[in-house]
Formats: C-alpha cells, structure tokens, sequence
C-alpha cells in the first residue's frame, strides 16, 4: 500500500494493525522471515504516513514539512490509535530486532537516538476514551532521545508512565543493551551511543520506578499487540503487560554485564539479581493466571527467558569449577539447590507453553542441554 495525502487515514492505520498481527503470529510460530517481512511492511507504512510526528513541534504549517499524512482529528479514540499503532510498530521493531540481531528496526530509519520521533508516549485505548491528553500537553520533541538522555519528564502528564509507554521504553534499553553488547563482544568501539555507565545507571533507575505488578482487564484495542488477549471476550489483562515490561528491563541489565559474566565472579552479582526478579515475577499469582487463560505467549519470552537461565547456568557452571566457591556462595548469599530452583521454576514454566510457541520449545532445548552439560563440583585437597 502507497501512504499519500488522500490515502484513507482508517485503511492506513488498519492496514499497520493487519501487518501486526500477521507479524506477531508468524514470529509465534516460528515463521521467522515471513514475521520480519510483514513486520518491515507495517514500518514502512507508519514512517509513510509520519505517524512519528503527531503533535510534533517541529511541523510546517506552510509547507506541510514533518507534518503527518494523514488528516488532523479531534477525536481523541482515532488519534489513539494512530499514536499507538506507531509506538506498537516501535515496540516490535526493537523487541524483535535485538533478539535476532538483524537492521530492520526503527532506529536503523531514524538513526541511533531516534531524533525524529516526536509524537507523545502513548496512552492505552481506553485511556483516551476516559480522558485522553491534557488539554495544555505540550507539543513534541524527540521524544526518545529525551527519555534516553534523562530529562526529567513531565510528571503531570499521565502518558510518560502508562503501562504503554513503560513497555516502550522497556523496549528502547533492550535494544540499546543489546546493541553495546554486540559490540563489547567483538571488541569494537561503541559508536555514537551513551557510555556504558550512563545507560546501566538509566536502565536500574527505569527498573526501580517501575510499579508493583497488579494487572487490570480491559478492552481488546487492535493497535496494542505483542502481548496475548483472549480472542473470544476481546479482553487482555495489563499484567501481561507489564510482565514483559518488566522481563525488558532486567534483561537489559543480564546483557549490559554480559561480558565480564564469566570472568569475574563480582560482576555477576547485578544480572543475577535481574535474573532472579525475572522469575520472581513468575510466581505472582495474577502472572500464573494470566499464561493460563492466554490464547497465545509473546514471542519475545522465548529469548527473555533464555537470557535469564544462561546466567543460572553460568553462576551453576562459576560456583562449582572455583576454590572459592563458597565465596561465592556467600557473596550472593544463596545455596546452589536455590539457584537450581530458579533454573528450574523457569524450565518448567517454558515446558507448560512450549506447545504454543516453536521458538520457546526450541529455547527450551537448549537451556535442557546447558543445564545437563555442567560438571559436577570439583573437589579440592590440600597438597
């Protein structure tokens, strides 16, 4: 589809939703490269229309220039959908695209900090139908970049800490983790990109604002994917939500220290912990429910949660080849059974849904083999 000035606004934001949804059920089932075509099909068409620049700042009245394709509204339900088809395009882009590690994503079009992106974080549809933006909300401005360089945000605007946009920006420090990974792991500079400090210090502030997990059901919006809903009521429960939301932002950090892992048995501390609370999170009763009445499982938790058990496996592997290892034990002050229960808890929430998702049976087999590949303790004697 061609995005012009007389394309039909309702068919362009319908026809982003339909690549979406194709996107996300390919990527479910393993149909990895036709999920990458669609998922291609539903950027070029956002960054067509210049969904990015809803109530942007830097439009030209006089020359249409940065302005949208697609006709101004009043109302606030169909300009919802047009801000959140854009930012669900941004989400899948990033979540996917770190997880395959190819160039397909938005920050490939708009550049590394996402400059051009100035329309506001996003709401969840029936919050535009409660209340929408205030009245006074500010136009927009590099949007990410801002949230990337910690200016402060507006804490009036109820719209920076939507469940939503939370999961945007869960998405942004995946992929930026992933991205300084891949380079420290090649040995190559880091280009054009926050030094890695900077970003572990926004990465552990972002998890620390995020709220405690109390999900809410509400109404199926077709705009809101990469999560499950139940396809028959057209409901989804925001704890889905705000679980991989959460998952995002502690395996950023897993990856942000991936490196020095296994070298040094100190730096394992922090995405040990993240790993831990990843789990943690597992156990929530609302969690274990939710996966139960889901129709279908994101596909982003097959590489989430394979991240989480290769730190267990590696801290298994650390604590039993070391002399120290009570040390270390002791540094993290639990038992290799309890980590083994971790590892477990995670196994077998894998094994539950693997039916549902060829990319988590597969990640389930590896994590299987890791596990069974480690050495037993060595045992040290006094010479």
């Amino acid at each position: 589809m061609m995005v012009t000035e007389t394309a039909n606004p309702f068919v362009v934001v319908e026809n982003i939703q339909a690549e979406l949804l194709l996107a996300t059920f390919l990527f479910c089932h393993g149909r990895l490269l036709e999920g990458q075509y669609h998922l291609t099909q539903a950027i070029s068409l956002a960054i067509g229309a210049k969904l990015h620049k809803i109530r942007s700042s830097h439009e030209d009245s006089a020359t249409g220039m940065n302005s949208p394709l697609l006709p101004p509204t009043s109302d606030p339900m169909v300009e919802g959908e047009r801000i959140n088809a854009f930012w669900t395009v941004f989400i899948l882009s990033n979540c996917w695209d770190a997880t395959v590690d190819t160039s397909t994503s938005l920050i490939a079009v708009f550049g590394d900090g996402n400059l051009e992106v100035d329309l506001p974080w996003p709401l969840t549809m029936p919050e535009y139908q409660q209340e929408g933006f205030p009245p006074d909300l500010p136009r927009g401005t590099w949007t990410v970049q801002k949230f990337l360089t910690q200016i402060v945000p507006d804490v009036s605007s109820s719209n920076e800490f939507s469940k939503l946009a939370m999961y945007a920006k869960a998405s942004i420090l995946f992929k930026r983790a992933r991205k300084i990974e891949w380079h420290l792991q090649r040995g190559q500079e880091i280009p054009d990109t926050p030094p890695n400090r900077v970003l572990c210090d926004l990465i552990e502030s972002f998890v620390a604002s995020l709220p405690p997990m109390k999900g809410t059901v509400i109404r199926f919006a077709p705009s809101e994917l990469g999560f499950p809903y139940n396809a028959v009521s057209g409901e989804f429960s925001t704890i889905g939500m705000q679980l991989v939301t959460l998952t995002l932002a502690h395996a950023s950090i897993v990856h942000v220290y991936s490196v020095t892992v296994e070298t040094n048995a100190a730096s394992m501390k922090k995405p040990f912990e993240a790993a831990k609370a990843c789990v943690e999170a597992l156990r929530n009763p609302e969690v274990r429910m939710y996966f139960k009445r889901s129709s279908r499982i994101n596909p982003c938790f097959g590489c989430l949660w394979e991240n989480v058990c290769q730190v267990f496996v590696k801290w298994i592997r650390t604590a039993r080849g070391r002399v120290d290892a009570e040390d270390v034990r002791m540094m993290f002050g639990i038992s290799e059974d309890e980590v083994v229960e971790l590892l477990e808890v995670i196994i077998g929430v894998m094994h539950s849904y693997a039916w549902r998702s060829p990319i988590l049976k597969q990640v389930l087999e590896k994590v299987r083999k890791a596990y069974q590949e480690i050495p037993p303790s060595k045992v040290y004697t006094l010479s």
